[in-house]
């Protein structure tokens, strides 16, 4: 009965959902091409991360345009990827996003990070273009947007099922925080981990803020606040930080002695392998994706990209690979890829399955989808536990 009653109001949702979408709003008509976008910060300190969503959407536009094109209605149409460098500035990602739509693109993946991805959801969203936010987690990037989308699980929720990891399953009732105070990310995902381990019953015994720049300078050290940290005998740190910045991190908490285990977020994922040494024993993090994934798509996925690139596939590969799958999938649901036939296929879609697992949207930018908890252990992702939403 529960179940008949939930399958019902799941259908009263989609019904009124497709009577919200309105037929006189503009609409962005295709050519012969389908063309979608990519913001990524190919140069700079976020290279890497760029590097990664380049590579999801170079092997996804690549898999579509095999045999002739995508399938869509009765016809075979061309993927056409636009690529755009950012360089890691909010400013920069909002005038990509006006190239893009100058050119005629039908929706844009990217930016990466919620600071760039945040303004340039507002600008596109305004301009009835779609998004797909595929590593941005801050509820703003969608909020109050209907035209954005994100593959991952916002911050609220990874941080709060961070916090219950560490209580519950790790059992540590003192934790400490290290995060980046410029940085909207690291800041809320902190924020929503403390309130949530102390509601829980857990005590938070140091929180320390650092500028992205001391840890990106030469010396980088951090000395002081871990020092300050170490004092309050934690048993647990939490380093909610962008991928670029961890490795450095944890190198020097292990050096004043916080030998215990430390926490990241998703953005952990995008750590490369080969810088994954004996300091990150004992760590673990929150992901939509890891390489140790078992179902059939993410090892196909997995097997593609190693032929093609030589490397492991990190999230950010994954989600935005997903990212793309989801605007085709989209677009063969409704036999169209205008904006509007967009928008309507992922609201109105049952579920859609990509390599990092099944999401489902039901009309809202946030999926309701799992989220993994992976250990790391001798340079090697580990998988520990799935959490169901």
């Amino acid at each position: 009965m529960r179940k008949t009653r939930m399958w019902l109001a799941l259908l009263l949702a989609l019904g009124a959902l497709a009577s919200c979408i309105n037929p006189t709003l503009p609409v962005t008509k295709p050519d012969d091409e389908f063309r979608i976008g990519l913001i990524a910060p190919l140069t700079g300190t976020r290279e890497l991360s760029g590097q990664g969503l380049l590579r999801g959407a170079e092997l996804a536009v690549e898999e579509a345009n095999a045999n002739g094109g995508l399938l869509v209605g009765e016809s075979k149409v061309r993927v056409h990827l636009l690529v755009e460098d950012n360089h890691s500035s909010a400013e920069l990602s909002v005038d990509a996003a006006q190239r893009l739509v100058d050119q005629g693109v039908v929706a844009v993946v990217g930016p990466a990070t919620s600071a760039n991805a945040i303004p340039t959801a507002e600008w596109l969203n305004q301009a009835y273009t779609l998004m797909i936010a595929p590593v941005s987690s801050n509820p703003e990037t969608t909020r109050n947007k209907r035209y954005v989308f994100r593959m991952i699980a916002t911050d609220d929720r990874q941080a709060k099922v961070l916090a219950e990891f560490a209580f519950e399953d790790l059992a540590v009732q003192r934790a400490a925080v290290l995060y980046i105070q410029n940085d909207i990310y690291s800041s809320f995902l902190a924020d929503v981990f403390e309130t949530t381990y102390t509601e829980l019953g857990g005590a938070i015994v140091a929180s320390e803020a650092v500028d992205a720049e001391i840890v990106e300078a030469e010396t980088g050290e951090i000395t002081a606040q871990l020092e300050r940290i170490k004092a309050q005998a934690p048993e647990l740190l939490l380093l909610p930080n962008l991928a670029y910045l961890v490795p450095a991190i944890v190198h020097q908490a292990r050096a004043v002695g916080l030998d215990i285990p430390i926490l990241g977020a998703d953005s952990w994922a995008s750590i490369p392998l080969t810088a994954l040494d004996q300091d990150f024993d004992n760590t673990y993090f929150s992901s939509a994706w890891s390489p140790t994934m078992q179902n059939e798509r993410a090892q196909a996925f997995r097997t593609a990209f190693v032929q093609k690139y030589n490397a492991q596939p990190t999230a950010a590969e994954a989600l935005t690979y997903d990212a793309f799958n989801l605007l085709f999938s989209a677009a063969q649901h409704e036999g169209n890829f205008t904006t509007r036939a967009l928008l309507k296929g992922i609201s109105l879609m049952e579920s859609f399955e990509g390599v990092s697992g099944k999401a489902t949207y039901l009309g809202q930018g946030d999926p309701i989808r799992d989220m993994g908890i992976i250990a790391i252990r001798n340079g090697k992702h580990q998988f520990v536990k799935m959490v169901e939403p």
